[in-house]
């Protein structure tokens, strides 16, 4: 558990805004006569965000001692580093969908992400961002019937 419950609790509360506003916004998106349409995902991601919100936000109550001690520059420093890593990659991931298509494309940047953020555990890095983005793939484009970018993988498999 962090020791900044301050944090912990402001970045859950704006999460948790984040995840209503994306659910209210998504109830007006077509359904599908499978019952799984373009909504589904948005609200479902959405609901385990404001579960998962309300969980940080009472285990940050629950073990906080609310000190004042303020984050030093190398540990700001190091957040805002992140932040800008992070966007470049995404930014590089949107260009090579159309190149690479969605589940390499994915499974890519679901490596690279994890591994910016500390995974170091080979199987973990290899298998989360592979089951991830196949499922992905096969619930939208097969399920929901949303088109996705198609590459060298999706072309052989699918």
């Amino acid at each position: 558990m962090r020791k900044n419950s301050k944090a912990d609790i402001v970045a859950a509360i704006c999460l948790l805004l984040v995840s209503f506003l994306v659910f209210w916004i998504s109830k007006d998106f077509p359904s599908s006569k499978t019952g799984i349409g373009v909504s589904t995902f948005p609200k479902l991601l959405a609901g385990l965000l404001i579960i998962f919100s309300i969980v940080i936000i009472i285990q940050a109550i629950k073990n906080s001692s609310f000190s004042k001690k303020e984050p030093t520059f190398k540990e700001f420093k190091k957040g805002h580093k992140l932040i800008v890593a992070v966007i470049i990659i995404l930014i590089i991931y949107i260009q090579m969908l159309e190149v690479l298509g969605f589940i390499l494309s994915s499974f890519l940047l679901l490596i690279t992400l994890m591994f910016v953020f500390g995974e170091r555990r080979k199987i973990i890095l290899l298998l989360v961002p592979l089951l991830f983005s196949v499922i992905l793939y096969l619930v939208f484009s097969k399920m929901a019937m949303v088109f996705l970018p198609e590459g060298i993988i999706e072309n052989i498999f699918f």
